[in-house]
């Protein structure tokens, strides 16, 4: 199916970054979230938008920085929607928040007992 053409003046997106789903985040690390907008457009507004409904940022940057320290574990989105006088046009990226596992218990000691592993056994020392 073709695309009809954008009515002169209207938002439509011409590139996106990041380019690939999910973009995978952890504690330490940062992703830029950033759309080009056709240059027909005029002025235009963005606002981007953290899992519908935290909003992280309102004007004319077309770009975000977020941190993935800002993020609780799991799946989020990011949306970016722009505006101008004649339209709008959003995009949705989809974020993995990733973190480090942790341990939960202790038990048996820490030295010199062992625990069953599913199949066959490991020894702590």
């Amino acid at each position: 199916m073709i695309n009809p053409p954008t009515p002169p003046g209207a938002v439509a997106f011409q590139t996106f970054t990041p380019t690939v789903d999910p973009i995978v985040l952890t504690s330490s690390t940062s992703a830029t979230f950033a759309v080009t907008v056709n240059s027909d457009a005029g002025a235009v507004n963005y606002e981007f938008t953290q899992d519908n409904s935290s909003s992280l940022q309102s004007g004319s940057s077309n770009y975000y920085a977020l941190s993935g320290s800002s993020l609780t574990p799991g799946y989020h989105s990011l949306k970016i929607r722009a505006t101008n006088a004649n339209s709008s046009a959003e995009k949705v990226f989809n974020i993995r928040k990733n973190t480090a596992p942790s341990v939960l218990s202790f038990s048996p000691a820490l030295l010199g007992q062992s625990t069953n592993c599913g199949s066959g056994s490991l020894t702590l020392s």
